[in-house]
């Protein structure tokens, strides 16, 4: 609308100077370099707004991946500490498997000794 007006300006004043058609050409000119230097500028300012939000876009998308990757490494660190108290438990519980098969074994042992005894005195008493 500025450009408007002040082209109706300078058109009128060149007609006030009676100047003829070179000089509404001139400025004629001068007026279409000066529209499309603003249309320039506009669509550089739309450009900087573009990328602008994009940067903002790829900020948020970066943070929100930083996020998720605190998470996931305090999963994996969760994982890790069940991991080692599974693996402490299956030792304990292998540590009392082999004490329960010793025990086992020791008793079969009295047990086979009981057996021995007890047939060694039937032999006795039978001789």
């Amino acid at each position: 609308l500025q450009c408007k007006s002040d082209w109706k300006e300078l058109v009128n004043s060149i007609k006030e100077q009676g100047d003829g058609g070179r000089s509404l050409n001139a400025a004629t000119e001068t007026l279409k370099a000066a529209q499309e230097s603003l249309k320039a500028a506009d669509d550089a300012a739309t450009k900087a707004k573009e990328d602008a939000a994009t940067a903002a876009e790829k900020e948020k998308a970066a943070k929100s991946m930083s996020k998720a990757a605190v998470e996931a490494e305090a999963k994996a660190k969760k994982q890790e500490a069940s991991a080692i108290k599974s693996e402490e438990k299956s030792k304990v519980d292998e540590a009392n498997a082999k004490e329960a098969e010793a025990k086992q074994i020791e008793s079969f042992n009295e047990a086979k000794a009981a057996e021995d005894s007890a047939v060694a005195a039937e032999e006795d008493a039978a001789s």
